[in-house]
């Protein structure tokens, strides 16, 4: 009887050492994963920046080219607008001048 007593102690000690075991592999398994999702998790990080970092130069490319083009077209707007004023900028004036001085 004593050395089944003593048997059952020993499984049971083996046992505990076996879940003792089994509780320090999972939480090394969790320290590795922790560290596995924080490297996965710079390494997106990084790759975000990166991408936001060549969209912003590539977007401020698009903006200076539309703004250009915009600028351009003003210009030409403008010019055409002052070509127009010099060819008929005298005829516009006396005409409200003579319907101002009719109106009275």
């Amino acid at each position: 009887m004593k050395d089944v007593i003593s048997q059952i102690i020993e499984m049971d000690k083996k046992a505990r050492e076996a879940t003792e075991e089994i509780r320090k592999a999972g939480a090394e398994i969790d320290q590795e994963i922790a560290v596995l999702k924080e490297k996965i998790r710079e390494k997106y990080f990084k790759t975000a920046r990166e991408k936001i970092e060549k969209n912003k130069i590539l977007e401020q490319k698009k903006a200076d080219t539309a703004l250009r083009k915009t600028l351009s077209s003003q210009k030409k707007v403008s010019e055409n607008m002052d070509k127009i004023y010099l060819e008929s900028g005298k005829r516009w004036v006396n005409e409200i001048c003579r319907m101002v001085c009719d109106a009275k």
